[in-house]
């Protein structure tokens, strides 16, 4: 009796981890092979101002201009790059134009990961440009890293 129930829990959990990482393969081949292009992907996060965590206002950046194929020669972007990031944490590129640091970007730099999943981004005078259009707002702000920042948010449930 025992036996079978825990047979039956057993069952079901490995059925939910099955369909769990199902669920997880399809919606990153979903997202690998959606049809918008990166220029269009919205980013009203990335339009919001102040900067988060900061007081820095963004060069305001209207709807029709988010698109870097859209000529914008007025297009002043504010450079901010947060002080704890300047700071130099362990995890943290140096500043851009120290001797000595040359990233290479779209590729893997070393144990650095710098290929979007958005596909090849553009470098405009040795600075990465943010594939998903301007935001008001060039440097790092608060990541880490000069190029894609990639991270993963494991969510435990019960």
């Amino acid at each position: 009796m025992v036996g079978s129930a825990v047979t039956r829990v057993l069952t079901a959990a490995s059925i939910t981890a099955a369909l769990a990482a199902l669920g997880s393969v399809l919606l990153s081949y979903w997202y690998r092979n959606r049809s918008r292009p990166p220029a269009m992907t919205p980013h009203v996060k990335a339009l919001t101002s102040p900067y988060p965590g900061s007081s820095v206002q963004r060069w305001p950046v209207p709807q029709d201009k988010v698109s870097w194929s859209v000529d914008w020669p007025e297009y002043q972007p504010v450079e901010y790059t947060a002080p704890s990031v300047l700071a130099q944490p362990p995890w943290a590129d140096p500043p851009h134009r120290r001797e000595g640091f040359d990233p290479k970007y779209n590729a893997l730099d070393g144990p650095v990961q710098r290929t979007s999943h958005q596909g090849t981004y553009e470098v405009i005078d040795g600075s990465p440009r943010n594939p998903s259009g301007r935001t008001g707002v060039i440097g790092r702000g608060l990541l880490g890293r000069w190029g894609p920042n990639h991270a993963a948010d494991p969510i435990i449930t019960r």
